[in-house]
């Protein structure tokens, strides 16, 4: 071994110390520091959004509040005031509110029949047939406050006729299938 390194020049020796030095620094850079110093620096970064979130906590019930108003808000516009109701006052709260819709906008009610739809989704459909008499601007302003008072309404099917029972007021009779959903539970 002594006969091989004798060899060398003392030169090309010292260079393949150094090599070989700056290789041993590499690896145990790539090895050992790196990854250490990754897992420090998203050890921090955690640690930064902690100290943040507890800085603003009094903002967090604020946000929390908010996000609980706007779900509430979202619950009546989908089911209007009905959304707590059980299910044998659902179909008399929702004639209830047509009937006092209609005197509010000067419509007659002759009928209302209530009967089951279909399973939509998770949204159970319940079907009215309304039969109404009135002036064709009452019966329009009628149904948008239908719409605002129930939450979602569709109109499924909409007829309407000349009412022959009085000639100088030219009313109208309509016949509307609505369909209001009520989250099955």
């Amino acid at each position: 071994m002594r006969a091989q390194l004798a060899q060398f020049d003392r030169r090309n020796l010292k260079i393949i110390l150094v090599l070989l030095f700056v290789l041993i620094a590499a690896g145990l850079h790539t090895y050992l520091f790196w990854p250490q110093f990754k897992e420090f620096r998203k050890l921090n970064r955690s640690h930064q959004l902690l100290q943040s979130a507890v800085t603003n906590s009094n903002n967090l019930q604020q946000d929390l509040d908010n996000r609980v108003t706007q779900i509430q808000e979202l619950k009546k516009s989908l089911h209007g005031d009905m959304a707590n109701l059980p299910q044998k006052q659902f179909e008399s709260y929702i004639v209830g509110q047509l009937q006092r819709i209609a005197w509010k906008n000067s419509v007659e009610l002759t009928g209302i029949k209530p009967k089951k739809g279909e399973l939509v989704d998770q949204f159970r459909e319940i079907i009215f047939d309304i039969d109404m008499r009135g002036d064709y601007y009452h019966i329009f302003d009628l149904l948008t406050d239908v719409a605002d008072a129930l939450g979602f309404v569709v109109v499924k099917r909409c007829t309407m006729r000349p009412d022959s029972v009085i000639k100088d007021e030219q009313p109208l009779m309509v016949t509307v299938t609505i369909a209001s959903y009520r989250m099955e539970t």
